[in-house]
């Protein structure tokens, strides 16, 4: 598991939509929370690595940085 704090302007929500849309699930920070927190985290996990899983985490580390870039 790879807990990943991102710049604030990134909404780890719609990162998690945008994620799901382009074929990868990542868990938003906000479900690890009763309160309004974590709103620019996200939660990576996996078992393994390989090119896929290495090619999923360059597609959001794509998504992340458009979002940043507003």
């Amino acid at each position: 598991m790879l807990w990943v704090e991102l710049p604030e302007a990134v909404d780890a929500n719609r990162l998690y939509e945008d994620a799901l849309r382009a074929g990868v699930s990542i868990a938003p920070g906000t479900m690890f929370t009763a309160r309004r927190r974590y709103t620019h985290h996200i939660r990576l996990t996996g078992g393994w690595w390989d090119d896929a899983v290495e090619e999923a985490f360059q597609r959001v580390g794509r998504l992340a940085r458009h979002q940043a870039r507003g």
